[in-house]
């Protein structure tokens, strides 16, 4: 009957089997010992800081992968609403479950917040991070300096959450301790990524290291749908309006016979019969030249950055938020 656990950073072992047939549901992580990861660019205490000292305001959080975590200048969108929000870039990072993010953050949910999630779905191997239960280690990175988030989510839901966790302690323990202030210069306080290219790639890159673009069930298969919607579900009894938008696409990434309005229509149709969550984005216009990327398919740089953010701005004014005069 065991449903609750409390453990502590300095555990040297522990596996799924330790709890097997115990229906535990939420895990407390206590520090016990000096921080290790806080001062890196995927150890995102800046942007959970940046959730919970914004409660008392009205809130545009965005939950996603590492495209909206390049791609967004919250700054910009603030000042393109006339500070009527505050915004919260809460993308994270490859290897990460989106989906662990996406329930811890809705959790702090009011009915005055917007929620917008943005998976990238960008090939068969997507649905590994953004719609399905495994837990990769990566995650636990996430949420070094802010294990509070890790008791928001029901680790019954995933099958390998302390078999994760057990190598994520195990890997560090062995790194060298940083001191409790320290904070990765690359996040700002929105949680916006700081460090970019402006002018180093042409209009034919192309990296595709994550594989191509698919506009069609190939980015959500309909086995994981049932999971994605439960999380969606219970964020939406918050009484907060959840809006589902696109990630930047580079144009060049896109699979042969995907850049026509068929593809188009065939996949917004799709999201829209399928996730429960308000599509208010066209994709047409999430893809960009090459030029416009950083180091990867879905990372913008410095340029486009700011056309990434008008647009998902302007869609979001679409829907009721105001644009400053």
């Amino acid at each position: 009957n065991l449903t609750a656990v409390t453990l502590y950073d300095n555990l040297r072992k522990v596996s799924d089997a330790s709890f097997s047939g115990s229906p535990v549901k939420t895990v407390r992580l206590c520090a016990a010992t000096s921080p290790r990861y806080i001062d890196s660019y995927i150890a995102f205490g800046k942007k959970f800081e940046r959730l919970v000292t914004t409660a008392d305001t009205e809130r545009i959080i965005i939950v996603a992968g590492s495209s909206k975590y390049w791609g967004l200048d919250c700054d910009y969108m603030e000042s393109l609403i006339d500070d009527r929000y505050s915004v919260v870039n809460y993308g994270t990072s490859v290897g990460m479950n989106i989906m662990f993010f996406l329930e811890a953050v809705s959790s702090y949910l009011t009915e005055t917040d917007v929620l917008v999630y943005s998976p990238e779905l960008y090939g068969s191997n997507s649905w590994q991070t953004n719609v399905n239960t495994e837990l990769p280690t990566a995650t636990f990175h996430g949420i070094a300096n802010s294990y509070n988030l890790l008791e928001r989510v029901d680790a019954s839901r995933y099958p390998n959450f302390f078999s994760s966790f057990a190598e994520f302690v195990a890997g560090r323990l062995q790194m060298g301790e940083v001191r409790w202030d320290s904070w990765s210069d690359s996040i700002d306080q929105y949680g916006d990524y700081t460090k970019f290219r402006t002018d180093l790639n042409t209009p034919d890159y192309y990296l595709g290291v994550m594989g191509d673009f698919h506009f069609d069930e190939i980015g959500v298969p309909p086995e994981f749908l049932p999971n994605l919607n439960l999380v969606l579900d219970s964020a939406a009894s918050s009484g907060a309006k959840i809006y589902f938008s696109f990630p930047p696409y580079n144009k060049n990434a896109v699979a042969d016979g995907y850049l026509n309005d068929a593809a188009y229509d065939y996949y917004m149709q799709y999201i829209r019969e399928n996730i429960h969550a308000e599509l208010i984005s066209d994709v047409r216009y999430y893809i960009h030249e090459g030029q416009f990327f950083d180091d990867s398919d879905y990372h913008l740089n410095a340029i486009g950055r700011p056309i990434h953010t008008g647009q998902l701005t302007a869609d979001l004014a679409a829907m009721g938020i105001l644009l400053a005069e």
